[in-house]
């Protein structure tokens, strides 16, 4: 199966600001990718979401997904956390919600159960109107975030277990924190596994949060074919989409890289599926 891949608007991000999102999305589907996904990193910018009800209509894309960033830092009423609960309401076009959570409360360490209470008091409350709209929420890990591991994703998916909540793969930030074979994390979290993002990298001191790089998918030592190969075995049919952060440049070019890696890679899973069956992950 060909799966259907997707640019995160992260690639469009440098020091000289943010490109224009019908520019964005005239490059992503001039060069070949599928859909686009928006980042509107918090509440209060939640009608920045507005423009994916068109993307269809106007670009012939799919508007696979919105990033955006919980802080529970901020109390739950606040606009950074409750305009997450008014773009749930509102918004067109778009089915899946990525979420990082980047607190669960102030004296929270990253990864501690004890943010498991408020965080999952949040996230019934969104789920509700998830299911009313037809929404998935996909649980973005992120270093240096209370939800840094993929680990605690599939345990809040575990405890909430609800049809609505999920979980996107996310390689780089899987790669930084904890590298070597996937396997286990792979394993873990296929039961809940609804998107996949990539991303070339390398751990050096001069990447992202001085932890590793954020590259296109012709670079770097994560090796993105393997972990493709590994899902493609155990019958993922989702979404692979190119993460792109904080690369700079000429987004059309690396853009246009990764676009034809990732057509290769899946390609070539497909194609000879044994390449990948023995391989450590």
């Amino acid at each position: 199966m060909i799966n259907k891949i997707y640019a995160m608007d992260f690639a469009f991000y440098n020091t000289q600001g943010v490109y224009d999102f019908d520019a964005q999305c005239e490059m992503v589907k001039e060069i070949g990718y599928d859909g686009i996904h928006r980042s509107i990193w918090d509440g209060t910018r939640w009608q920045t979401a507005d423009v994916l009800a068109t993307v269809k209509e106007k670009h012939d894309l799919d508007a696979t997904g919105i990033y955006i960033v919980l802080d529970l830092d901020y109390p739950t009423d606040h606009p950074h956390n409750s305009g997450i609960l008014t773009l749930l309401e509102n918004i067109e076009g778009c089915t899946q919600i990525d979420l990082s959570i980047r607190s669960a409360g102030k004296g929270i360490t990253p990864s501690s159960t004890q943010g498991d209470k408020p965080v999952s008091e949040w996230l019934r409350q969104a789920l509700a109107i998830c299911e009313r709209r037809g929404i998935d929420i996909l649980l973005y890990t992120h270093i240096k975030f209370w939800l840094e591991r993929h680990s605690d994703a599939v345990r809040l998916c575990r405890a909430i277990n609800h049809p609505n909540l999920g979980i996107v793969f996310t390689s780089f930030h899987w790669y930084a924190l904890e590298g070597g074979s996937p396997s286990r994390v792979l394993n873990e979290i296929y039961p809940f596994l609804r998107k996949v993002h990539l991303s070339g990298s390398r751990q050096s001191p001069l990447g992202f949060a001085g932890v590793a790089t954020v590259e296109p998918l012709d670079v770097g030592e994560l090796d993105n074919f393997a972990i493709i190969g590994a899902l493609k075995n155990k019958g993922y049919e989702g979404m692979f989409g190119y993460l792109g952060w904080e690369e700079g440049g000429d987004p059309y070019v690396k853009l246009k890289r990764s676009h034809d890696v990732l057509r290769d890679m899946i390609k070539r899973a497909d194609d000879h599926p044994d390449w990948t069956s023995h391989v450590p992950v």
